[in-house]
């Protein structure tokens, strides 16, 4: 995902519900990123997880596929 829109996620907040992320991008088209970065974390959530929750060791996961 990270070289695909070449980010690098600087820092980033969890919330109860949702997840603020300081992102730093040379060349990365942020409205085409997003969706694909949320739907790649979706598809990593067990049901039984609540959904807005983001874990630093999943986003990490997410970013270096």
């Amino acid at each position: 995902m990270a070289s695909n829109y070449e980010l690098k996620i600087m820092a980033f907040c969890l919330m109860p519900n949702h997840v603020h992320l300081l992102l730093q991008t040379a060349t990365a088209n942020l409205r085409e990123a997003m969706p694909d970065l949320f739907s790649r974390y979706a598809r990593l959530l067990p049901i039984s997880s609540y959904p807005f929750l983001l874990k630093d060791e999943v986003l990490r996961g997410i970013l270096d596929r």
